[in-house]
C-alpha cells in the first residue's frame, strides 16, 4: 500500500497516488510529494516541502520547507532547515544536518554525520565522505573530493578539482585554489592529518602533504609544494614552485623563494594582537640583506619604534573619531568607559572594541598638535600600511580601493570635545528670533480680529 494507514496527511497537502508514505508519516499542509516519491517511517514534512519525482526521503527525517529533487536520496535521521536543498541524483547522508539555506547541488553527496550550516553551497559533482563539519557560508566547487572527518570553519571557499584527505581542518575564510571554471583548473592536492589557519591561501597546482600545517595568513603559490610533515609559519608566502623539505619548519613573517632562499616579510601577521614575538623577529631582521626586486622589500614607514593604539569594533572597521593612544592601558580605560553594561556586548556590535596596536609615524611626538593617517580598506582598517604623518604620504601607496582618515591623539580629541570645537550642533549659527511685524500690519491683523471674532 503506497501510503501507510497511520500515516496523517493534511487534506490541503499534495501527495500523487504513486508516492509512498511511511507509518506514522505527517505530512502538513502545503506539501507536494510527485510521483514515486517515498517517505521513510515517522518522518515529518513541514509545511512548503516539496518531494520531486522518484526522491527518497529516509526514516524519522524532519524536513521544514525543503526541496529534494528528481532522484535526490536523503537518508534516515536527517534534519533539514528552512529553504534548504538537495539536488537532481545528490545524496545526503543518515544522521546529517542542513541549516537554513544550504544547498547539495545535482549529483553531488555527503556523507554519513554531516553538518552543513546556514548557506553553504556543495556544488555538483563533489563528492564527500563522513562527519563532515562545514560551518556557515562555507562554498564546496564543483568536483571537490573531501575525505571523512573534516572540517572547514566559516568562509571557507574550495576551488574545482580540489582533493583534501582525511581528517584535514580549515580555519575561517581559507580560500583553496582559483575558480576559473571547471575543467580550466588544474587539481590542488592537500593531504591527511592537514591544518590551514584562518585567511590562508593556496593557489593553483600547489600541494600539501600529510600532516602539513600552514599558518595563519600563510600564502603558497601556484605549484607550491609541501612536503609530508612540514610547516609554513603565520603571515609567510612561498613563491610558484617552492618547495618546504619534510619536517621542516618555516619562521613566521617569511619569504621562501623558488630556489628555497628565506627572507623576512616585515608584515605583521596579526593585526589585532601585535605581540613581542612579532616585535622581536622584525626588529632582528631589519638589518639583514635587502630582498631581490619583487619580493616585498621592507618598506621605510615601518620603524622597530613606539607603537600606537587605536580602537577598531569586531569587524576590524577603525574608529578614528576616538583618537589613538600611546599606551594599551589608556586604550582599554576608553574601551571600558565606552560600554554601559554587559548587554552592550552581547546585542550592540558597535561596542564590542578590540585595541589594535600599529606603528607610530616617524618622528611624532603625540604633541597636542599631532595627528596621524591611516589607510582602510573598505571601510576595514589596513594594519599592514602602518601610520603616516601627511596625507600625501598615506594615499601615495595604497591600492584604488583603499581610503585614508586622519586621526589625532586621544587627548587632543577630549580637549576638542571639551571647548565644544568637536560638537557640530555647536559649530552652527544660531537661528534668530523673528522680526515684530510693522506697526500698520499689527493694526491691520487686529482690525481683522475685531471682524471674524477673537483668535483662537
Amino acid at each position: 500500500m503506497p501510503i501507510h494507514p497511520t500515516a496523517r496527511l493534511d487534506p490541503l497537502s499534495r501527495v500523487h497516488p504513486s508516492a509512498s508514505i511511511g507509518a506514522h508519516a505527517r505530512v502538513e499542509a502545503g506539501i507536494d510529494v510527485r510521483e514515486g516519491a517515498t517517505v521513510g517511517e515517522r518522518t515529518v514534512l513541514r509545511t512548503g516541502t516539496m518531494i520531486a519525482k522518484d526522491a527518497q526521503v529516509g526514516h524519522d527525517c524532519d524536513l521544514d520547507n525543503a526541496q529534494v529533487y528528481t532522484r535526490g536520496k536523503v537518508g534516515d535521521h536527517v534534519r533539514m532547515g528552512e529553504h534548504s536543498s538537495v539536488g537532481h541524483d545528490a545524496e545526503i547522508g543518515s544522521n546529517s544536518s542542513i541549516e537554513d539555506c544550504a544547498s547539495v547541488y545535482h549529483d553531488a553527496s555527503v556523507g554519513d554525520g554531516a553538518r552543513l550550516g546556514t548557506w553553504t553551497k556543495v556544488e555538483a559533482g563533489t563528492r564527500a565522505g563522513k562527519n563532515l563539519h562545514a560551518e556557515d557560508e562555507v562554498r564546496i566547487a564543483a568536483a571537490v573530493e573531501i575525505g571523512d572527518n573534516c572540517h572547514l570553519q566559516q568562509g571557507v571557499t574550495l576551488a574545482p578539482h580540489v582533493h583534501v584527505g582525511d581528517r584535514t581542518h580549515m580555519g575561517r575564510n581559507a580560500r583553496i585554489g582559483d575558480d576559473i571554471g571547471v575543467g580550466v583548473t588544474p587539481p590542488i592536492r592537500i593531504g591527511n592529518d592537514c591544518v590551514l589557519g584562518d585567511n590562508t591561501q593556496v593557489h593553483t597546482k600547489a600541494e600539501m602533504g600529510d600532516g602539513c600545517t600552514l599558518d595563519t595568513g600563510a600564502t603558497l603559490e601556484f605549484g607550491a609544494r609541501m612536503e609530508p610533515g612540514s610547516t609554513v609559519g603565520a603571515g609567510s608566502r612561498v613563491r610558484p614552485k617552492g618547495i618546504i623539505a619534510a619536517g621542516t619548519a618555516v619562521p613566521l613573517s617569511t619569504l621562501v623563494r623558488t630556489d628555497g632562499t628565506q627572507v623576512p616579510r616585515y608584515t605583521d601577521i596579526d593585526d589585532h594582537d601585535w605581540s613581542k614575538k612579532d616585535e622581536q623577529h622584525l626588529a632582528a631582521g631589519s638589518g639583514s640583506q635587502p630582498n631581490r626586486a619583487g619580493d616585498n622589500p621592507p618598506p621605510e614607514r615601518h620603524p622597530a619604534g613606539d607603537k600606537a593604539w587605536i580602537v577598531t569594533d569586531i569587524n576590524g572597521e577603525p574608529y578614528p573619531e576616538d583618537g589613538y593612544f600611546s599606551s594599551e592601558k589608556e586604550c582599554r580605560e576608553h574601551i571600558s568607559a565606552n560600554i554601559d553594561s554587559a548587554e552592550d556586548r552581547l546585542y550592540d556590535r558597535d561596542s564590542m572594541f578590540e585595541p589594535t596596536a600599529l606603528e607610530r609615524a616617524p618622528g611624532d611626538t603625540d604633541s597636542d598638535s599631532a595627528e596621524i593617517w591611516i589607510v582602510r580598506s573598505n571601510r576595514f582598517l589596513a594594519p599592514e600600511h602602518g601610520f603616516f604623518q601627511s596625507r600625501p604620504d598615506a594615499a601615495k601607496d595604497r591600492k584604488p580601493y583603499e581610503t585614508i582618515a586622519k586621526v589625532q591623539p586621544a587627548r587632543q580629541r577630549q580637549q576638542d570635545r571639551t571647548a565644544g570645537r568637536d560638537d557640530k550642533a555647536r559649530q552652527l549659527p544660531e537661528t534668530p528670533p523673528p522680526a515684530p511685524p510693522p506697526a500698520a500690519e499689527a493694526a491691520l491683523r487686529a482690525s481683522q480680529r475685531r471682524h471674524e471674532g477673537p483668535a483662537r
